[in-house]
């Protein structure tokens, strides 16, 4: 949104960014390119001094009303680990001293939605960029089927060892040659060594910090082409020659749906949609390895988890009903999936896959030992039938994975908000922006018109007054003042627990229409009960 932020994982999460491996490439004609324009509404969250959207982000009134909120939990979240973006950015976001509002626009596009870009600003001076982490490889050879790491590390089963004197495109290339390969490691990165590896395969997140190494992940397919829905609308845009395309990557809208919601399918009630495949293993936090994240990537056409991880890598993003959801699966083809997976890869169900690994492995004392037993052949047919994918077993056997995402209930929070409220966020870059603000053939977007700027309290106060409305009782409860001051624990806990409900007291959530409603009322007129407008402040922050 607005302010946005993260790293890899729930770095990359908190950063409204999204890791969906598909790549693209360079427009075609532009005289082959449809013309469809559409308008939407879009708010954003920043410091008053900010204007505009170029190379920011934003989200539809459910997404900001989500970032917003957990904003909120910035004072409780904080003293736990400092080195979130949103902690070490405050003075650009919530939280902070700076003046903070957020603003409403009307934005004109091309109708079709490329990657999504975490946009933030530079902690030296303020200026927002945007970035992706999905860029496929500059490396020939390893470009379409490979997630080339220099920063992260893998280990694995070593099978094999070839001196390719430092060539990361011969690994590439010896890999692709072998079906036992599921990738490969250069420990002494510059030397000579090329190490195959096949599964079991160990993720070490930051391992480059520690350590030379080099390595790259082996993939179905990570071309903008290689997507079905991607392929399908962006033909007339990209170069099928091409790996990536500039349309797709940078120019046209960037959209997340069901922004940060990162843990489950939003296919069935109990668990919102998996947005990523390679967040489930990267999760980490700067400086903490201990906790690596192990997966289990065969490539057969018996290999249920590979159905899942690529049917969310591919068809989760797009589709909400199971039923388009079977058939995107069944498009990737029968050596990806069966039809039998595809069904079970589109119905994952939390609570029934919990539940199924607690019986099956009930004594593994870590999460490495969890996923052998979890993802072990002989456990396959059982957890299918539980309606497990490969996610759901990462979660259950880690669920703060590389330490990065804490078990306590405000980070529960933050991912349960964004799972309820199923927003939508935007990134808008400068390289798709329509010169002058006039719709061109060589353009994707462009600012229709800035309609109200607002302040962030004012917004907050028609959020929490909903939730107070509904559960007043709660907020009394809370000892001394702290149910008075929204930076308080228990003051939080109350705004929280109301709007997502507790299963376990039997308290009911509110609805989202009941969020919507109280977030879009402080954008009405001030005649019509709005909040006051605020103006502006143009100076620019060095």
């Amino acid at each position: 949104n607005n302010n946005n932020n993260n790293k890899m994982a729930f770095t990359c999460l908190l950063k409204r960014c999204v890791l969906f491996i598909l790549c693209g490439s360079v427009g075609i004609a532009q005289a082959q390119q449809p013309d469809n324009w559409v308008n939407f509404t879009v708010y954003r969250l920043t410091p008053n001094n900010y204007t505009g959207i170029t190379n920011m982000d934003t989200g539809d009134a459910l997404g900001d009303a989500m970032f917003g909120l957990n904003q909120l939990l910035l004072p409780v979240l904080c003293p736990d680990d400092p080195s979130l973006v949103w902690c070490e950015n405050r003075k650009y976001l919530s939280g902070g001293s700076a003046h903070m509002v957020y603003t409403e626009f009307l934005v004109e596009s091309r109708d079709l939605y490329g990657e999504y870009a975490a946009c933030n600003p530079n902690a030296s001076t303020g200026v927002f960029a945007c970035e992706q982490y999905n860029t496929p490889s500059k490396i020939p050879q390893c470009q379409r089927y490979f997630y080339v790491f220099q920063d992260d590390c893998i280990n694995g089963t070593v099978y094999k060892k070839i001196d390719l004197k430092s060539s990361m495109g011969g690994c590439c290339d010896a890999c692709k040659a072998d079906d036992r390969c599921k990738g490969w490691n250069m420990p002494d990165g510059d030397g000579d060594i090329c190490e195959l590896l096949t599964d079991p395969v160990i993720f070490w997140p930051n391992g480059g910090n520690f350590s030379k190494c080099k390595s790259g992940y082996r993939t179905s397919g990570n071309c903008w082409y290689d997507d079905p829905v991607t392929n399908a609308t962006f033909k007339d845009y990209c170069n099928r020659d091409k790996c990536v395309c500039d349309v797709f990557m940078s120019k046209a809208v960037g959209r997340e749906e069901k922004a940060m919601c990162h843990y489950g399918s939003s296919l069935n009630s109990d668990f919102s949609k998996q947005k990523f495949l390679l967040s489930s293993m990267f999760g980490h936090q700067e400086g903490q390895i201990q906790s690596t994240e192990k997966e289990v990537a065969v490539r057969s056409e018996s290999d249920y988890w590979n159905c899942t991880r690529e049917t969310f890598d591919h068809c989760s993003r797009h589709f909400n009903s199971k039923e388009e959801c079977v058939k995107c699966s069944l498009s990737l083809g029968p050596e990806i999936c069966t039809k039998e997976q595809g069904e079970a890869a589109c119905d994952a169900n939390n609570h029934t896959c919990s539940d199924a690994l607690a019986k099956i492995c009930p004594s593994t004392k870590d999460a490495g030992s969890c996923r052998e037993c979890a993802f072990a052949s002989k456990h396959e047919e059982l957890l299918m039938e539980a309606k497990c994918n490969a996610s759901l077993v990462n979660r259950y056997c880690d669920p703060h994975p590389g330490g990065f995402f804490p078990s306590n209930k405000w980070f529960n929070y933050v991912q349960g908000l964004a799972c309820y409220l199923q927003g939508t966020w935007y990134s808008t870059q400068e390289g798709g922006e329509c010169a002058d603000g006039k719709r061109s053939k060589d353009c994707y977007w462009r600012l229709a018109k800035t309609l109200r700027t607002v302040n962030q309290t004012c917004v907050n106060g028609r959020l929490v007054g909903a939730a107070q409305k509904a559960r007043p009782a709660c907020w009394k409860a809370c000892p001394g003042t702290t149910g008075t001051n929204i930076t308080q624990p228990c003051f939080l806990d109350c705004l929280f627990s109301t709007i997502l409900g507790n299963q376990t007291s039997g308290t009911p959530g509110m609805s989202r229409m009941e969020v919507e409603t109280a977030f879009k009322s402080s954008f009405l007129p001030p005649s019509e009960g709005g909040c006051p407008e605020v103006h502006p402040k143009y100076e620019q922050l060095i």
